[in-house]
């Protein structure tokens, strides 16, 4: 009896390992899973990123066929050109076309130097707008905050007067049943609501909240008034240099057609008449 005891002990503990190595396989093939999973994430990642790599790069490379392309063909044209078109010109003339070239440069370096100097004080005003806007939302608030407690005064006092009248109750009621300790107790705290509510009730009381919400709202106006100011100054400001930007924009775009005009009013060399030679005697 005692060995198939045993031996029933003995199967019952396979059957018990059994189950945990299941238990402990099933989670190393939920782990596997995961792990596969998080593999082919990154995988499928690493694919559209060499993807988008590629076709960058094969773009790129007909993008930059078609401009070597250009490139050649405009260096042929230009070792071609210039040397003839070089030789017909004296050097009066070569120095005009540098004029012009230097003259419409001049005209959009100015624009650019007025849009700098625009930029700062723009820059400026905008600031101090955004400031004097942010100092009128807190005015806003302060008097909201001054309004809320006038408004609020009347509230308060009725919430003090029937604090007041149940403390009184409950201090009459513990001292006719001779609760001596308990209706002390009350009675101060009863003197406190009294104070509480005198304080309430006092002509001061309302005429300062009516001081502060009179302070506050001037304060507002005031406020307001600046902000209205300074945006209207900050408007002023980028009207301003939206303006001079796009005054040089245009005459950036404008840079060759203005050089060839001037140029073409430079006057253009004469072939010279060929003069006889003398006869040789």
């Amino acid at each position: 009896m005692h060995h198939l005891t045993a031996q029933l002990q003995q199967l019952q503990q396979e059957i018990s390992d059994s189950d945990h190595e299941i238990e402990q396989d099933v989670q190393n093939l939920q782990d596997t899973q995961n792990k596969v999973k998080e593999l082919n994430a990154k995988k499928s990642a690493l694919k559209h990123l060499l993807d988008d790599i590629q076709a960058a790069q094969l773009a790129s490379q007909k993008g930059r066929d078609a401009a070597q392309k250009e490139a050649d063909a405009a260096q042929t044209l230009y070792d071609d050109q210039y040397p003839k078109l070089n030789g017909k010109l004296n050097d009066q003339q070569r120095q005009a076309i540098q004029a012009a070239v230097k003259a419409v440069d001049d005209e959009i370096q100015a624009l650019k130097t007025e849009v700098d100097n625009l930029s700062g004080p723009n820059d400026q005003a905008k600031q101090a707008s955004v400031q004097a806007e942010g100092q009128a939302k807190a005015k806003e608030q302060a008097y909201q905050e001054a309004q809320d407690l006038l408004r609020q005064l009347p509230a308060d006092i009725q919430a003090v007067q029937a604090n007041v009248a149940r403390l009184r109750a409950a201090v009459k009621a513990a001292a006719d049943n001779q609760r001596v300790p308990e209706a002390f107790y009350i009675a101060n705290e009863l003197k406190a609501a009294i104070d509480q509510l005198k304080a309430l009730l006092k002509p001061e009381k309302e005429a300062g909240l009516v001081n502060d919400l009179i302070t506050a709202s001037t304060a507002l106006r005031t406020a307001q008034d600046e902000a209205a100011d300074k945006k209207a100054a900050a408007d002023v400001a980028q009207t301003a240099l939206t303006a001079k930007e796009q005054e040089w924009q245009k005459k950036v775009r404008g840079r060759q057609e203005a050089i060839k005009a001037r140029i073409n009013a430079i006057p253009v060399p004469q072939a010279q008449a060929q003069q006889p030679q003398p006869a040789h005697p």
